[in-house]
Order: structure tokens, then sequence, then C-alpha cells
């Protein structure tokens, strides 16, 4: 056997250690210890006097609450889309631009933010044939249009398979939220 010196278990199946010098087998034998359990009994919590919570329980309910609140303001006051001011309405122009070079094909929207904040727009356009048949929609973002101010974006898209022609884009979608 190789290894350190040490105690180890008796190959003659005592059931007991033998001790291993380095170099040779000692008639020194040993008991085999006990495992100890794999852990140790926890012991149970001791009762709270006031399980109901009382004070700490009500100042959580209203920090909860509080925090409720603020973020139903934030949400509202993101979505800045209000009935004087729809997003769609901040769409002034879609042009087409069938293709490019590598076969895309692009619509540039122009932006004026009619809202009184810093705004970030997402929008869908989409392509139609001449019957007005959906050929293709693609989406794209325009960030930080200034309140009053113009931007424009370009939304591109693939064209599918199967495609037609397409003789129109359009906006279908757009969604406002401040900055």
């Amino acid at each position: 056997m190789s290894g350190g010196s040490g105690w180890y278990p008796d190959r003659a199946g005592s059931g007991s250690q033998r001790y291993w010098d380095g170099t040779t087998w000692t008639e020194h034998t040993a008991p085999t210890p006990s495992l100890p359990p794999p852990y140790a009994p926890v012991p149970p919590l001791p009762a709270i006097a006031n399980q109901g919570g009382g004070f700490a329980k009500g100042r959580l309910s209203a920090i909860a609450a509080l925090v409720a609140v603020i973020v139903a303001i934030v949400v509202i006051r993101a979505v800045s889309s209000t009935p004087t001011h729809p997003a769609a309405n901040d769409i002034e122009q879609v042009m087409c631009n069938h293709t490019d070079s590598v076969g895309y094909w692009h619509a540039i929207v122009r932006i004026t933010n009619h809202t009184s904040r810093t705004s970030d727009y997402a929008v869908t356009v989409e392509w139609d044939d001449a019957s007005g048949a959906r050929l293709q929609s693609g989406s794209g973002f325009i960030n930080g249009v200034a309140a009053g101010q113009n931007a424009t974006g370009d939304i591109e898209a693939p064209p599918p398979a199967t495609a037609g022609i397409p003789e129109l884009c359009k906006a279908v979608s757009v969604t406002r939220t401040a900055s």
C-alpha cells in the first residue's frame, strides 16, 4: 500500500482500524470511530409574544402601499400619451424607400414631440401592396426627442420571400414614453 502513515480500515475484516506506519502494517488496532450525525438538530425558535405583527406589520403595509402609489405615478407619467396629445399625432411623415443595396425595405419616419418632456418612441410601420394587403411590418426606436423638437428614424424590414411590390407604407403603432 502506498500513502502516508495513519489509521485505516483493517483488511482482515475485524471491523476495527489498523495502523499503517508508511512502510508496513503494525499490530496496533483501534475501534472504528462512529460518524457524527449528518447535521445537528436545530432547536425550535422561541415563541414571539406578539405574533400579530403590531406596529411593524402596519409600518410594512404602509411602506408597500406607498411604493405601489409611487410606481403607479411613474408608470402613468412615463406613458405620456394623453387624449390631448396622443402619440400617433406626433408622426408627421412616413416616406417609403422600398429597397436598399441589401434589399431591405425602409420607411423614414419624422416625429415632432408635442409633449413638454423629452420622449422615446417605438414605431411599427406596415408595407402594403396596391390592394391594401399587408406585405411586411417592421419596428424601430427614435429616442431622446426633446419637447417641441423634430427627429427622424429609419424603420427597416427584410422583404418576405413571397412579397409583392409595396405601394404604401404607414405607421400602424406608436408608443411614446418620457425619457
